[in-house]
């Protein structure tokens, strides 16, 4: 009985949800139906455009579902420090970053960056659900912001994130058991049926289907159609294993989005040690360049010092050196002085020299005149015994 309570509930929530796609669908193309009555004038410019259809959640949407999702989309600008979004918030849109810069806060603590030049940019701001983190812009910034439900299920986070190779997250010990892990899931939901039981669970696959998916607006409404033959229900052996089918493909779906949640959550632990990461090398990086700055402010006052050092030295010797030039050339100095005052003594002797040559040149010629004049007085004989006493 329970059983039985349980697969009329899930057969119940599995005719809601499908009221809920085809009401999708068809708001999607009433926006079609209004792009098209447009005409074809585009919404953004070429460059926005192309951005748009870049991030993930979009570019694996149908061209319908793509042109209504940008014919719905907004692009609103902020300015540094406007917030996107609180944490605690809960509302019904994805929101991207299309050009500029924004941080994550937790309780007014930046834990994460992204630049709209990241890979990551390519993926939604926010998260289904309620918001962990406060996300503000770091400068001038603009966003684009669409419907949460013109991009899939909120729990289909195979729209915004692709399966990662193992390559990126198994160089650990626990990497590599998750990559064993998650191909041994991949293995036995890609495992195929044997082959009378596969026959049997397509049939009750097609009746489940059947009974939980076709429906009609109009029935929903109160007007059930005229031309609808009642249909006995299948045997209870048979609901019985289409519902373990279905409990099957629902848990095989639930590991599919444990499994994307998980990557999910490595790939934002690996962006969150990255982003520390460069934090840490940016800071260490500063620590050394002060300590490089530092050191080199030391070798270059040490190298002033000793420069200061060898400079005094050599002033020293060189004064030393110009003091000894200095009592030589005065040494010189005397010693000229001393010449000229010799020559000049010398010069006067010889001038007193030659004064007393004159003189006694001159008195040798008055003695010869006078002798001269006695030799006349005296006779020719006293000159004779002159002579002759000048020849002895």
């Amino acid at each position: 009985m329970e059983r039985i309570k349980k697969a009329l509930e899930e057969a119940r929530a599995a005719r809601e949800q499908a009221l809920k796609a085809e009401l999708e669908r068809l708001v999607q193309h009433k926006t079609q139906a209004e792009v098209a009555a447009e005409g074809s004038i585009p919404r953004f410019d070429p460059p926005t455009e192309r951005r748009i259809r870049e991030f993930m959640p979009l570019r694996g949407l149908p061209a319908d579902k793509l042109q209504a999702a940008i014919a719905l989309g907004q692009i609103f600008g902020l300015a540094s420090g406007e917030i996107v979004f609180a944490a605690g918030d809960r509302h019904e849109y994805s929101h991207f970053l299309l050009e500029g810069a924004v941080q994550f806060l937790d309780d007014e603590r930046a834990v994460r960056h992204l630049d709209a030049q990241d890979i990551e940019a390519l993926r939604p701001l926010d998260e289904p659900g309620t918001q962990r983190y406060t996300v503000s812009a770091e400068g001038p910034s603009r966003i684009f912001r669409v419907p949460r439900a013109l991009l899939g299920a909120p729990d289909d986070l195979s729209a915004t994130i692709a399966p990662m190779p193992p390559a990126t997250y198994a160089d650990t010990h626990s990497g590599e058991e998750l990559a064993e892990l998650v191909a041994r899931i991949d293995a036995e939901r890609h495992r195929a049926p044997p082959p009378e039981q596969g026959a049997a669970d397509q049939t009750g696959a097609q009746r489940l289907e059947a009974t939980s998916y076709d429906f009609d607006i109009n029935g929903l409404m109160g007007e059930p159609p005229a031309d609808e033959a009642y249909e006995p229900p299948p045997p209870l052996p048979q609901q019985h294993h289409a519902q373990d089918q279905a409990g099957k493909d629902r848990l095989a779906e639930a590991m599919g989005i444990l499994e994307q949640r998980l990557r999910r959550h490595i790939a934002e632990v690996r962006a969150q040690e990255r982003a520390n990461y460069e934090t840490r090398m940016r800071a260490r990086l500063v620590e050394l360049k002060q300590k490089a700055e530092a050191e080199l402010r030391r070798k270059i006052v040490k190298m002033r010092t000793r420069d200061k050092e060898v400079m005094a030295e050599r002033e020293a010797l060189l004064r030393e050196r110009y003091a000894q030039l200095q009592r030589i050339a005065n040494r010189f100095t005397h010693q000229k002085a001393q010449i000229q005052q010799a020559r000049r003594e010398l010069e006067d002797k010889l001038r007193a020299a030659d004064t007393i040559h004159r003189e006694l040149n001159e008195i040798g010629q008055h003695v010869s005149r006078q002798l001269d004049d006695l030799d006349s007085v005296f006779g020719s004989g006293a000159g004779d015994n002159r002579d002759g006493e000048q020849a002895v």
